[in-house]
């Protein structure tokens, strides 16, 4: 019998402080939105300094787990179907049914978490046979 992998659970922590974050900073986006209060619009707007955090969480994560995951390329392709049912409920059902409209999402985190996935997942057999080297340097590169 195969040996249960130990799970990381530092990652599980991060990711789940990254998904209350995004909560919260979406609920007051609605409270402006929806209630029509501009406090809420207010505070989403103070917070929207320390969003790029939570997605720079969730995108190391991501990275991450791709390099765990024994198919990122399936993992991707259900983060980006959530992503691309985030996009019909904000183009389509909110504006339609629900009269909301501005709040349209064509490409949103998860949209670029799952094609990263995708990506990730399709050349892992070529940055497997890279130089660890070479690879950190082309990744100050196109990071700089």
């Amino acid at each position: 019998m195969e040996a249960k992998k130990k799970r990381i659970e530092l990652l599980d922590e991060l990711r789940g402080f990254a998904i209350l974050a995004m909560i919260v900073h979406h609920f007051f986006l609605d409270v402006g939105d929806i209630l029509q209060l501009d406090w809420g619009y207010k505070i989403f707007n103070e917070l929207c300094t320390v969003q790029p955090i939570f997605w720079a969480i969730f995108i190391i994560i991501s990275g991450i787990c791709s390099r765990l995951s024994r198919n990122a390329v399936k993992r991707g392709l259900i983060v980006f179907g959530a992503g691309l049912v985030i996009t019909f409920v904000t183009v389509v059902i909110m504006p339609r049914l629900m009269g909301i409209d501005g709040a349209k999402i064509y490409f949103g985190i998860l949209h670029c978490l799952g094609a990263c996935m995708i990506i990730t997942g399709l050349a892992m057999p070529l940055i497997e046979k890279i130089d660890a080297r070479i690879g950190v340097l082309i990744c100050a590169v196109l990071f700089s």
